[in-house]
């Protein structure tokens, strides 16, 4: 239960700083600017599933190298 808790607390400490990033940069169109937790938290497990998919990608290719018994 507390890393759900963390999570939601990095999740808020994010937006807070993207909200304040974008308010200091240029503006962008309304819905990049806009984006709601359910899209941030979206994108951090889209990267932990594409680094799973990376390490997996690795594992296997280091299989295919070693020599059959």
């Amino acid at each position: 239960m507390a890393s759900c808790v963390e999570a939601q607390n990095l999740l808020h400490q994010s937006l807070q700083d993207s909200e304040q990033n974008n308010s200091r940069a240029e503006p962008r169109s309304l819905k990049q600017k806009r984006a709601g937790p359910e899209e941030l938290w979206g994108r951090v497990l889209s990267q932990q599933q594409r680094h799973r998919l990376k390490l997996n990608g690795e594992a296997e290719s280091h299989q295919d190298n070693l020599p059959r018994a």
